[in-house]
This record gives structure tokens, C-alpha cells and sequence, in this order.
């Protein structure tokens, strides 16, 4: 009886060791039989909301698992210019851009490859809605309101149409025109959203008094110096381009017509008497509106001082011996003239005096009298 239950049991050991030897070899087997055969080119569209794509094998190998490999387990690598793309997650900054992505099967090492074509292919939305009125210095900066997946898009008018208020129309008199624009989105990969047509009622500037004017430029706190390099006009003063305009809402009102708000802006200058070593400007802007009952505008007064705050420069006075004349001990004799230079002015008054005593010359040089001894000159030049 021991005996036969011995060769049950072994006989029954043997059974479960083939069968486990079975199962191990069988998956080893499969495993090595694993080809792939990649895509060659594949076009991957970024998401509508997110602008990215998450690149998988599916979109390498087609329907997963392949026949060719059904047990397969994959890894995606994807490369630009040789560098990893992290997480094989494609973003707006490779739309255009040709990458390379490798599927490689884990448990048998072997792999394909295939080129990735990234594109962009949603187009932007403009949200296409009349807007209020609009004041005229508004226009020129509006904008719709643009969806677009991928953030980068440039927004162009593709058409215009203007109704100038004539006055008879029937429209309120603030209202300078009628506009009607037609808007265009376009991202960066050329897809061009529907068109958008918008009217406006354009009004007037809602007060006058929004005009900024240009700042003064006053001595000693802002002004200008007489040496320094800035433009001038016509009549040799400071251009406004480098002492300010009236602007509104930002935009300068000279040297064009503000056409948008029919404001147009000109400017006088009168040079007043200099005080001390300041020059002084008074330039008056004139501001005109045309429309339906236009408005009378305050001329804007604008103070330009210029300064000259550096004395002249002297050179090439030097000692002088003089012999006295024969008959007394004096001497009658010239003085030499000197290099006078001034940053602003191109002549000076000079003057010459002895040992700070009483004028004796009224120039840069001249004939004197002098007693024997010694005696400083002293060369005085103003601007």
C-alpha cells in the first residue's frame, strides 16, 4: 500500500512540474516574436483646448497590439534637434516643426521609428459683437475679442467703410461718423477665422478738457541748456518733438490732424526778454474742432526756459616784463588779447582790470599805462 500511494505521488509531482515548465516557456516564446512596423509620417493635430498632443503608440502602430507583436509593451520616445521631448507631450512651440518618435517594446527590445508632422489646424473666433458707442480716440486701439487655441494670432481689418455726420443725417451731434470695419483673425499657422463686421457710432471727445497739455520746462528745476543737442524748428527754437505735444488719451495731437476725433493743433511761439542767463519761450497752442456745433477750445500756454549756467572759458594770458620809458618810471604799452570760448554764445564782452582795481580796458586787449612794479591783470569775459 505504501508503496503504490509512493509511485501515485510522484508520478503526480511529474505531471505538476511539466505543466509549470510549460507555462514559463510559453510567454518567453511569444515574447520574441515581436516585429513593428511604424508610420512613416504622421500628421498630429494639438488639442483644441489645451494646445498640446500627448503622442502614443496607437498613432505610430495603428490598432494596439499589433498582430505582429500582441503582447507587447511600449514605450514612446519622442526627439527634436535631438533633444527628448518630456513626457512625448507636443506643445504650440513645435506647431510647424518636423520631430522624430521611436516605439520601443519592453520585453522584447525591438523598435521602429517615424517622423511627426505637428500642426495647428483650428482656426481663431472672433466673438463678433456691435459695441456701444465709441469715442473717437477709442477706435484706433479696439479690438474684438479673439479665441484661439494656441494664443498667438495677429488681427487685421479687411475692410472699411466711413459715413461722415454731414449734420442732416439725423445723427446726434456727437457723433462724427459711422464705421464699419470687417476683422480677420489669423494665427500663426495661416488658419484665418469667419469674418467679423462691426459698426460704430463714433462720438466725439466727451470733454475738452481731457487734453493734456505738454509739460514747462522751467529753470532751475527742468528746463533746457543752451549746449544741449536738441532739435529745433523752423524758427530756431526747441521742436516739440523734444519738448511735448498736447495728447489725448496718449495720442499727440501735432504735427498731424487728429482725423479720428476732427481735432487739428497748431503752436505760436513768442521769445520773451531773457532774464539773467535764461532765455524764455511761451508757445500757445491752438486747438480747433470740426463737427456739428463745435465747441470753443482754451488755447494751452507752454513755458520753454532755456539756461546757460556755464561761464566762458579763458586761455593764453601769460607774464608779462615791460621796461619803463626813458623819461619816468612808467611804461605805455599793449595788452595782449586772449582765446575766449563760451559754450552757447559766439561773442563775449571782455574787460580787463589791474589788481582788481578800476577798468582800464574795455576789450579783449588794448594799449595801457602802467607804473613801475608788479601788476596782475585780470581778464573778465561774460556771455
Amino acid at each position: 500500500m505504501k508503496k503504490t500511494q509512493l509511485t501515485f505521488l510522484q508520478r503526480t509531482l511529474g505531471s505538476c512540474l511539466l505543466i509549470v515548465l510549460m507555462m514559463v516557456l510559453t510567454p518567453l516564446s511569444s515574447f520574441s516574436q515581436c516585429a513593428l512596423a511604424c508610420n512613416a509620417n504622421v500628421q498630429v493635430s494639438l488639442d483644441n483646448a489645451t494646445c498640446t498632443a500627448e503622442i502614443t503608440a496607437e498613432m505610430l502602430l495603428g490598432t494596439l497590439p499589433p498582430s505582429t507583436c500582441p503582447n507587447g509593451i511600449f514605450d514612446v520616445i519622442v526627439t527634436h534637434n535631438g533633444i527628448e521631448v518630456q513626457g512625448a507631450i507636443v506643445t504650440k512651440s513645435h506647431v510647424g516643426k518636423t520631430l522624430q518618435a521611436k516605439i520601443l517594446d519592453v520585453n522584447s527590445g525591438n523598435s521602429c521609428w517615424g517622423y511627426l508632422h505637428i500642426e495647428d489646424k483650428l482656426a481663431p473666433v472672433i466673438e463678433c459683437e456691435d459695441p456701444d458707442d465709441i469715442y473717437c480716440y477709442e477706435l484706433d486701439t479696439f479690438e474684438p475679442e479673439v479665441t484661439e487655441n494656441c494664443d498667438d494670432y495677429t488681427l487685421s481689418i479687411s475692410g472699411e467703410s466711413i459715413i461722415t455726420n454731414n449734420c442732416t443725417s439725423g445723427y446726434a451731434d456727437n457723433v462724427l461718423k459711422i464705421v464699419t470695419r470687417t476683422y480677420i483673425a489669423t494665427d500663426k499657422s495661416g488658419n484665418k477665422s469667419a469674418p467679423c463686421t462691426i459698426e460704430f457710432n463714433v462720438l466725439a471727445v466727451r470733454n475738452l478738457d481731457d487734453i493734456d497739455a505738454p509739460i514747462n520746462y522751467l529753470f532751475p528745476v527742468n528746463n533746457l541748456q543752451c549746449d544741449e543737442d536738441y532739435e529745433e524748428d523752423e524758427d530756431g527754437n526747441p521742436h516739440p518733438s523734444e519738448t511735448g505735444v498736447p495728447t489725448l488719451d496718449g495720442v499727440p495731437l501735432w504735427p498731424n490732424p487728429y482725423v479720428a476725433c476732427n481735432l487739428l493743433v497748431d503752436y505760436n511761439d513768442i521769445k520773451l526778454p531773457a532774464i539773467g542767463c535764461v532765455t524764455k519761450i511761451m508757445r500757445t497752442w491752438t486747438i480747433i474742432e470740426w463737427k456739428c456745433n463745435p465747441r470753443t477750445i482754451t488755447p494751452i500756454v507752454q513755458m520753454i526756459e532755456i539756461a546757460d549756467s556755464k561761464a566762458p572759458v579763458i586761455t593764453g594770458a601769460k607774464d608779462l616784463t615791460i621796461s619803463t620809458s626813458a623819461h619816468d618810471c612808467s611804461a605805455h604799452f599793449f595788452v595782449p588779447g586772449v582765446t575766449v570760448k563760451d559754450n552757447c554764445s559766439k561773442t563775449s564782452d571782455i574787460k580787463v582790470t589791474i589788481s582788481g582795481g578800476d577798468e582800464i580796458i574795455n576789450g579783449n586787449g588794448g594799449y595801457t599805462h602802467l607804473d613801475v612794479g608788479e601788476h596782475k591783470l585780470y581778464y573778465r569775459a561774460t556771455d
